[in-house]
């Protein structure tokens, strides 16, 4: 039993790479999962979907968007939490704008 989900989840990550591009092709399942899985996040219940949301932290969310498109695509449900729709979202790629902290972080810089 123990043999057969190693090799089902070898066979799943296998699949995973394939999906994120030819850069991240025969990557170790220690370097995925310290690349994707885990990664910092917020949940958002809303009362018909589940919206997860990455942190700005998440350095490679570029690298998932094509697995994002195609799970937000196929209209996942999750069956437990009254049937909600499962969103997936990244951070936008948005300078933050101009305010006290940032005037502090420009002159720390300086």
């Amino acid at each position: 039993m123990i043999g057969w989900l190693v090799a089902l989840l070898y066979n799943t990550c296998a699949d995973f790479t394939l999906e994120l591009g030819p850069a991240w092709k025969g990557s170790f399942i220690d370097t995925l999962r310290r690349s994707f899985f885990n990664r910092p996040g917020k949940i958002y219940c809303t009362p018909t979907s589940v919206i997860v949301y990455f942190d700005r932290e998440f350095c490679y969310q570029a690298d998932l968007l094509p697995v994002i498109d195609r799970i937000n695509s196929e209209h996942h449900r999750i069956p437990c939490m009254d049937d909600r729709l499962l969103v997936l979202s990244t951070c936008p790629e948005v300078e933050p704008r101009a305010g006290p902290y940032n005037l502090i972080q420009n002159a720390i810089r300086l």
